[in-house]
């Protein structure tokens, strides 16, 4: 079933209702795939901008990799810390046993 973009509106529209009432925002970034498997010797590093891409390369790896298992993952979330590290000086002193 198709959706409308009346349709598709209103559930962006829901969903930013929801991500400001947990105190998120919204950002011009797009949700997006990456295939995993707990084998693998290095972490997924190229994003897939649709499940069916990520879903074609997930069983061309298995394929490929008879008995090893891959994963179709979403990223739904993006969670970073704006702000400067913060240092605080601490007071030496020498009456430290060490």
């Amino acid at each position: 079933m198709t959706k409308s973009i009346e349709q598709v509106r209103a559930g962006l529209s829901a969903k930013i209702a929801e991500l400001k009432s947990i105190g998120g925002e919204r950002k011009d970034a797009y949700s997006f795939h990456l295939v995993w498997s707990p084998d693998g010797k290095s972490p997924p590093s190229h994003r897939h901008n649709s499940e069916a891409s990520a879903r074609a390369e997930a069983g061309r790896l298995a394929r490929a990799n008879p008995g090893k298992s891959f994963f179709v993952l979403e990223a739904i979330a993006e969670a970073q810390v704006n702000e400067p590290v913060r240092w605080t000086e601490l007071v030496r002193t020498d009456d430290i046993p060490f």
